[in-house]
């Protein structure tokens, strides 16, 4: 398997930890991709949430799943809220910063929200659960890239690991990637 982009790297990630069964969320859906990837990965019996504050983006999630994918709970509003939504513990929280492609991109993840979504994912995170994201420098100048990583690097690593997959022969703009474990219950 050829890895070419971010999302691709991440995929393997997830496919590695997620078992069926598992409940996960997908907290900036954009155009679906993630959340059909993660349905299959749960399975029947497990639970994917798909969080978006663009109606397009669950009427575009929704046009693709099939009947199979009844696993997936679509959710029209800011992944600032998620905790409105979501009480069981998640194996994984997966955030694709940045806008939804090929539409509007004045409409965009901002950096407020996604750090208080950030904190809010790792309260419902099990233990062994992961925080993937994918975070976009060229964006708002970096500046929602900047905040995550100063959040994420203020974790206190006995309760998480963090690592960053940093792509050194692309664009400084290129999309970064963070992956959180949680290693100990609050």
């Amino acid at each position: 398997m050829i890895v070419t982009k971010i999302t691709d790297i991440a995929k393997l990630f997830w496919k590695e930890h997620i078992n069926d069964r598992d409940i996960v969320l997908d907290a900036t859906l954009g155009n679906g991709n993630d959340s059909l990837f993660l349905s299959k990965l749960v399975g029947s019996k497990g639970k994917v949430y798909s969080m978006d504050i663009q109606k397009k983006a669950l009427d575009m999630t929704r046009e693709k799943m099939d009947s199979s994918m009844s696993n997936i709970n679509l959710i029209l509003d800011s992944h600032e809220n998620l905790d409105k939504y979501i009480k069981e513990k998640l194996s994984l929280v997966v955030f694709n910063l940045g806008y939804l492609p090929g539409e509007n991109n004045e409409i965009t993840t901002k950096s407020k929200s996604t750090l208080i979504a950030l904190e809010k994912s790792m309260m419902l995170l099990k233990k062994g659960g992961i925080v993937s994201v994918a975070a976009y420098r060229g964006h708002d100048n970096g500046e929602e890239y900047i905040e995550v990583f100063k959040f994420l690097s203020t974790l206190d690593p006995k309760k998480y690991k963090v690592s960053l997959v940093n792509p050194i022969n692309q664009s400084e703009r290129a999309p970064r990637l963070f992956l959180c474990q949680k290693m100990k219950e609050d």
